[in-house]
């Protein structure tokens, strides 16, 4: 076995450990939002999921969307935001948001 294949696997391994913690990374900032607006959690969380269906229909999918953003692939996630924007005022910021990030 080269070192190569075997340090990226054990890299990988290490990853695929620690899948869960975006969820956590979520609900985390997900509980600081509604804190700073005075909401329950499950109202911001509800704005996330099954407001932006049917792209988002659980956590797991609206985590899916989050990794691929973090791996510069953020179209999905930015479209979803994108047919659930009510004016253009909400286009506007949700295009402003994805192209500084």
């Amino acid at each position: 076995m080269s070192q190569r294949i075997d340090q990226s696997l054990e890299v990988f391994e290490e990853i695929w450990a620690r899948r869960a913690t975006l969820g956590r990374i979520r609900s985390d900032a997900t509980r600081r939002v509604a804190k700073q607006r005075k909401l329950n959690s499950s109202t911001v969380f509800d704005k996330m999921v099954r407001q932006l269906g049917p792209t988002v229909r659980n956590a797991g999918d609206l985590d899916a969307l989050l990794a691929r953003w973090w791996g510069r692939d953020g179209a999905d996630l930015r479209d979803a935001l994108l047919a659930a924007a009510v004016d253009d005022t909400d286009r506007g910021r949700i295009r402003q948001f994805f192209a500084n990030r």
